[in-house]
């Protein structure tokens, strides 16, 4: 019976799918399954919205304006209408001048400007060979600060004049914006709200242990604040008082064990703790964004409780944090009207596939759904509060933009809507999103499921787990990621596919219960083992032939599992290297790692006797340099294990910075692995 409802569910599901795209289309035509509208803004008095986009599907984008409330779309700059396939054409840093109708933009590692209805073509602020980052107009409007050098300058807007503010910190400015640009966890440096002061953590490395302050009224005269006697430090945000007397500071100790949010008093250097967090493992990187909320007398701010996480706000006086979430509720982004702090918040509740966008009625304190299409939504909030930017998406859906009223909140109206006969459109109908639960932790354990197409007259099917990096809960625009294309490509080759959303390494904590003593890696592995548990069952899956692979963290895991459960996988591929469809790894799971490798409760690769245990097949992929170097040395593991004469295949691409960028090593890659599970599963 079970047999023919399997066979049933996928021919009903095949019916409506297109031919499965091989890599070769997968790398080579328009990335229209990840790529959102990015960097949207509000201009001064929301009269038009910039964003990022390609519209032709490519990976970089240019820039679009479209005009509130006609709707009016237009592109501003033709850099990359075609895909270039070029790191440095990418644009970043959009922002808007205080005040007026003037974008400020990165391109080519140079700061350029650009009048949206004045100038045919943006003009350049600044042309060297360097590379200027974080750059951020001052409130009046007259300078733009940014790093050059690891050296914070500024610039006139109209002279050109250029000031250098900062010493030379010691540290890579560079290495940071490609880290945090993603994550939030690193901050750069905040203008006081009169553009007379601005604030920088000294930076010593990766870390920071003091303030700068530099006062452009009082001919730039400094000022040191030492934050903490521990002298690495991980600054995350920072927020000015209205008087500029006093600063607001979350950072993190460099270990990760301590969160701290303080109130520094800038004229007598005292510092008083408002919220402080400490964990046994690590802290979750999640709820960094800070603001202000009943006239400076508090602070909203995020972090988890009971493994959710929620919004808080801390008193000034009483310092003791009130949750403005409570419940099942797991936020993603939040952001408050200045005024009349209203909350906005992205979270999921009711459906782990779903991310939705609410406010809270002021009036009663219940939370209010604002966005009501069923799918993934995320949010810009206007200039002044009153509208907000809704990008929506589903699994069949590209990328979508509407904007609506605030609140009381109106019907949504469609600002950007892609053409939705893009080719192969519906080749994701075919993955099927499962959930079982974790018998010992009691948690639930997400996975997305892909059944062969072409394959039905086949009586089992080896079943291979997809450890790509680990996802969050709906993570943005998952359904439209290349990972879920490669699974169905390997899917439709003849074997079922699982890709597993194990708990990342910032929720571990949050979900290890401490009086069980569960190990970290323990717990994921156990996940992974709930999901075969479950497929197991199926008279279709030849539990004989279960393979697994993965991509950085993912591929840890992968060779983790191989070796502590060598006689339930017959193949591993373990590939320690990032890869172009996820984000970078930040710093701050950089220092994860290192922790991990230093700890007793993970699997030790130093041991020789670990690697006796492998039974299956292992082909390690290994590029340049591993950013899981700490705990996977791919070139040491090869020569242990083939010192005690076990089979280990090893290929190594000399991927730059370990990343995959070219195509046609997408393209070999993708293949390799295919052979890989042809011949041993």
């Amino acid at each position: 019976m079970k047999k023919i409802f399997f066979v049933a569910c996928v021919f009903s599901i095949t019916i409506t799918a297109q031919r499965v795209p091989g890599p070769e289309a997968i790398f080579q035509q328009p990335a229209f399954y990840g790529n959102s509208p990015a960097s949207i803004c509000w201009s001064p008095g929301d009269s038009s919205v910039a964003f990022i986009w390609n519209k032709n599907g490519y990976r970089y984008g240019d820039i679009w304006l479209a005009q509130i409330p006609s709707g009016k779309l237009r592109q501003l700059t033709t850099f990359n209408n075609e895909n270039s396939g070029n790191p440095d054409q990418i644009i970043g840093n959009l922002s808007w001048f205080p005040r007026r109708q003037k974008l400020l933009f990165t391109y080519r590692g140079d700061i350029y400007t650009l009048i949206p209805n004045k100038q045919d073509q943006p003009v350049a602020l600044t042309i060297t060979d360097s590379r200027e980052i974080a750059p951020a107009v001052s409130p009046d409007g007259k300078y733009v600060s940014f790093i050059r050098d690891n050296t914070l300058r500024l610039i006139g807007v109209k002279e050109g004049r250029e000031i250098q503010l900062s010493h030379t910190m010691q540290g890579n400015q560079h290495q940071k914006t490609d880290f945090y640009s993603d994550s939030g966890t690193i901050f750069h440096y905040q203008w006081s709200p009169s553009g007379r002061q601005i604030a920088i953590p000294d930076f010593v490395e990766n870390h920071a242990r003091a303030i700068l302050i530099f006062n452009l009224a009082s001919d730039n005269s400094t000022v040191r604040i030492v934050l903490s006697k521990d002298r690495q430090l991980f600054v995350r945000d920072m927020l000015w008082s209205e008087d500029e007397k006093k600063l607001v500071i979350d950072y993190m100790t460099g270990d990760l064990t301590k969160r701290n949010i303080v109130l520094i008093d800038i004229k007598s250097q005292q510092i008083d703790t408002l919220y402080s967090r400490q964990s046994e493992l690590w802290c979750n990187d999640f709820g960094s964004k800070l603001f202000w909320t009943n006239q400076e007398q508090k602070i909203l701010f995020g972090d988890t409780q009971n493994s959710y996480q929620h919004i808080f706000v801390v008193d000034l006086q009483h310092k003791t944090p009130i949750s403005i979430t409570r419940g099942k509720w797991t936020v993603f982004d939040y952001a408050v009207r200045a005024a009349d702090d209203q909350v906005f918040f992205t979270a999921n509740k009711d459906n782990h596939y779903e991310k939705h966008i609410y406010t809270i009625d002021r009036k009663n304190d219940k939370v209010v759904k604002v966005s009501y299409k069923r799918g993934c939504h995320d949010f810009a909030l206007s200039s002044t509060g009153q509208y907000l930017i809704d990008v929506f998406s589903t699994a069949s859906i590209p990328p979508q933009l509407y904007w609506t009223r605030t609140f009381p909140v109106s019907k949504s109206k469609p600002l950007l809507i892609p053409d939705a006969r893009i080719p192969n459109a519906q080749h994701l109908m075919t993955a099927l999103n499962k959930k079982t639960r974790n018998s010992k932790t009691g948690n639930d354990v997400h996975y997305t499921l892909w059944y062969p197409e072409d394959h039905l007259a086949s009586e089992k099917y080896p079943l291979i787990l997809f450890l790509n990096e680990a996802k969050k809960p709906v993570s943005d625009l998952y359904e439209w990621e290349f990972s879920n294309l490669i699974a169905q490509w390997i899917s439709s080759k003849g074997y079922i596919v699982a890709e597993i959303d194990y708990p990342t390494l910032p929720e571990i904590p949050e979900k290890i219960d401490a009086d069980r003593g569960l190990e970290p890696l323990e717990m994921q592995l156990q996940d992974i083992d709930a999901v075969i548990g479950l497929l197991a069952k199926e008279e279709f899956i030849d539990v004989s032939r279960i393979g697994i692979w993965g991509f950085g963290y993912g591929g840890y895991l992968s060779l983790m599992a191989l070796l502590r459960e060598p006689d339930r996988f017959s193949v591993g591929i373990v590939i320690p290297s990032e890869n172009n469809w996820e984000r970078s790894y930040s710093i701050y799971e950089r220092n994860i790692f290192r922790k991990i490798a230093a700890a007793d409760y993970q699997l030790s690769l130093n041991s020789p006797d670990i690697y006796s245990n492998l039974r299956g097949k292992l082909l390690l992929i290994q590029g340049v340099t591993n950013p899981l170097a700490p705990m996977i040395n791919a070139f040491e593991l090869t020569r242990q294990m083939l010192n005690i004469q076990k089979r280990i295949d090893f290929i190594f691409y000399p991927w730059e910075g370990s990343q995959l960028t070219s195509d046609p090593t997408y393209i070999d890659l993708m293949h390799k692995l295919l052979e890989y599970f042809d011949r041993f599963l």
